[in-house]
C-alpha cells in the first residue's frame, strides 16, 4: 500500500537515504540530494525575519518570512509537535517533505529546509504572491478559456511527470493550485501545494483510503477502488468549475453529492459554455468519464489539440540559459554539489520562472526531466552544426550531476547558470553554512555524506575516508572555510 503517516525520523531517513553500495571508488560519489531539504541547526530567526499571519488550520498557521541574506520572500508553515508525534492524528507534514525532497519540477512548490524547538516545527516554502485559484474564482466568478487552457496544461505537466514516478497527489484541488505571476511579460506560473496525501502505488496496485475534498473525488475514489485516475477526474472539476464557477455536482447532503458524482451525466447547460470550443468541453468530458478505464493519462491529454496553440513558442532561441549549459563544468563533485544548492536556494524567483518556462520548453515528450535527444537538440540550435554521438555523450556526461540518466529540474536550474557568479565569495559561505551541519566552522566527513545525499551508515569507509583526504588538504581530518574555498572554485581538482 502508498504512505501513511510519517515521522521525523522518517523524514531524516528520506532526506539521507541512499545507501553507499554502488561506492566502490572516489570517482563514483556523485550528488544525490539534489533539492538540499534539510534540517537546519540553527534557530529560525537566524535566517528569517517573521512576518504576518498568513492563514490559521487545525494544525498550526502559515507566516510569511523574509530570507535575511536574499531579501527574498518566502512562507513558513508551523506545526505543533504533538500533530506530527501522535500517530492519532492523520496529518501527513512529514509526508509531504518526503515527497518534496524526492520531486523537481517547475510547477511544484519548492521546500527548502525544516526547523524545530521543543514545542513546534518550522518548514519552510517558496512564496507565491497571487494566492490559489479558490482565491481567484472567488474574485471574478469564472476564468476565461484561455487562462483555463494554462493552468490546466501546467497541472498535466505535474501528473504526468508523477505518475511516470509511480506517485499520485490524491488532492488536486482549486485551493491546492497556486498562481505566480511576476510580470505582464512573463506567464503566469502555477505551483502544486500539499502534497501530504500523495502516496506510491506499487505496480497495478488499487488504493483504498478515501481523502481529498469531496467534490472533487472521483467515482472509483468514493467506491475505494483507485488508481492515477482520481488525479485526472480532480483535475476535470478544477477545469469545469474555472469556467462554469461552481463545482459540476451541486447537491445539498453529503450522500446526495456521492450519488450524484458516482451517477449523474456533466451539464454545459449554462451561460457561461456558451463561448466556450468544442475542444475544451470534450476534454473535460473525457476527464470526468465515471469509468476510469476509459479516462486518458496525462501524458495522453497534454497532446490533445485543445493545447495546440500553445505550442506556438516552441522554437528555443540562443539565450544565456543555453550558453550557460553548453559551457557547465564542474571540476570536483564539491563544486558540483555547491553550485548545485547555490543555483536551487539562492537565484530568484523571477530568474527560476525564466529558467522554468526554457526547461518546459525544452521537455517536448513531458517527462518532467531532459533526455540526451532533447539536450542533443539545444547544442545544435547553439553550436549551429550537427555534433558526433561522441560530443553529445560528452556535453551529457558533464551535465547529468546525478548520473540518472536524464537531466531533472533542479539539474537544469544548476547547469544554465552562471558559475562565475553563483561562486562569489557570499554564496560560497552560505554554502559552507549548509555542509557545516553543526555549526562548528568545519566540514566533517559524516556532515560531507549528509550534505550530498548519502546515508551515514556506510559499506565502503575506505572510499570515503581517501575522499576526504582530497578534500582536507591540511590534513587534519575536517575541512576548513579557507580548504572549502579552494576546493569549489575550481583552484584544486
Amino acid at each position: 500500500m502508498g504512505c501513511g503517516i510519517t515521522r521525523e525520523s522518517e523524514v531524516k531517513e528520506s532526506l539521507n537515504q541512499r545507501g553507499d553500495g554502488s561506492v566502490q571508488k572516489v570517482s563514483d560519489i556523485k550528488v544525490n540530494n539534489l533539492n538540499f531539504i534539510d534540517e537546519a541547526s540553527r534557530k529560525i530567526t537566524d535566517d528569517y525575519e517573521i512576518s504576518e499571519i498568513i492563514y490559521f488550520n487545525k494544525f498550526g498557521h502559515v507566516k510569511k518570512v523574509v530570507k535575511k541574506d536574499t531579501k527574498e520572500e518566502r512562507v513558513m508553515k508551523i506545526v505543533n509537535k504533538k500533530y506530527v508525534d501522535n500517530s492519532v492524528n492523520n496529518f501527513n507534514i512529514t509526508n509531504e517533505i518526503i515527497y518534496l525532497s524526492q520531486l523537481s519540477h517547475p510547477n511544484i512548490i519548492k521546500a527548502y529546509e525544516y526547523y524545530k524547538d521543543s514545542i513546534n516545527y518550522y518548514f519552510i516554502f517558496e512564496f507565491v504572491d497571487s494566492g490559489s485559484l479558490i482565491d481567484r474564482i472567488i474574485e471574478c466568478d469564472f476564468f476565461s478559456e484561455k487562462l483555463v487552457k494554462t493552468v490546466a496544461k501546467q497541472v498535466l505537466e505535474v501528473l504526468a511527470y508523477i505518475h511516470n514516478r509511480h506517485i499520485v497527489h490524491r488532492d488536486i484541488t482549486l485551493k491546492n493550485i497556486l498562481m505566480n505571476s511576476f510580470s505582464k511579460q512573463q506567464d503566469l506560473q502555477i505551483k502544486i501545494i500539499d502534497w501530504g496525501n500523495a502516496t506510491n502505488i506499487q505496480g497495478n496496485e488499487n488504493l483504498k483510503q478515501i481523502t481529498g475534498e469531496l467534490h472533487f473525488r472521483a467515482p472509483e475514489v468514493l467506491s475505494q477502488s483507485y488508481s492515477y485516475g482520481c488525479d485526472i477526474w480532480s483535475l476535470g472539476v478544477v477545469i469545469y468549475t474555472l469556467i462554469e464557477g461552481e463545482v459540476p455536482f451541486v447537491k445539498k447532503t453529503e450522500a446526495e453529492i456521492i450519488q450524484s458524482i458516482k451517477n449523474e451525466s456533466l451539464s454545459f447547460s449554462s451561460s457561461n459554455w456558451e463561448n466556450v470550443t468544442i475542444e475544451c468541453k470534450q476534454i473535460v468530458q473525457s476527464m470526468l468519464q465515471k469509468d476510469h478505464k476509459k479516462r486518458p493519462k496525462a501524458v495522453e491529454l497534454l497532446e490533445n489539440k485543445w493545447f495546440s496553440d500553445n505550442e506556438t513558442d516552441k522554437e528555443i532561441t540562443k539565450n544565456k540559459f543555453v550558453e550557460n549549459m553548453t559551457q557547465f563544468q564542474a571540476y570536483n563533485v564539491l563544486q558540483q554539489a555547491t553550485i548545485s544548492y547555490i543555483a536551487t536556494h539562492q537565484i530568484s524567483q523571477f530568474e527560476r520562472s525564466s529558467v522554468a518556462q526554457l526547461f518546459q520548453k525544452l521537455d517536448t515528450n513531458h517527462t518532467g526531466s531532459l533526455s540526451k535527444e532533447e539536450i542533443a537538440q539545444v547544442c545544435k540550435l547553439q553550436f549551429g552544426q550537427q555534433l558526433t554521438e561522441s560530443q553529445i555523450n560528452d556535453i551529457f556526461e558533464e551535465l547529468d550531476i546525478d548520473k540518472s540518466g536524464n537531466i531533472s529540474y533542479n539539474e537544469f536550474i544548476t547547469i544554465v547558470s552562471n558559475k562565475q557568479e553563483l561562486l562569489c565569495e557570499e554564496n560560497v559561505a552560505k554554502a559552507f553554512k549548509y555542509f557545516d551541519k553543526d555549526n562548528s566552522g568545519f566540514i566533517t566527513q559524516d556532515e560531507l555524506k549528509r550534505s550530498l545525499g548519502y546515508s551515514l551508515i556506510s559499506k565502503n569507509e575506505k572510499v570515503w575516508e581517501e575522499f576526504m583526504s582530497k578534500c582536507d588538504l591540511n590534513g587534519d581530518n575536517k575541512i576548513s572555510f579557507d580548504e572549502f574555498k579552494i576546493l569549489v572554485k575550481g583552484l584544486k581538482s
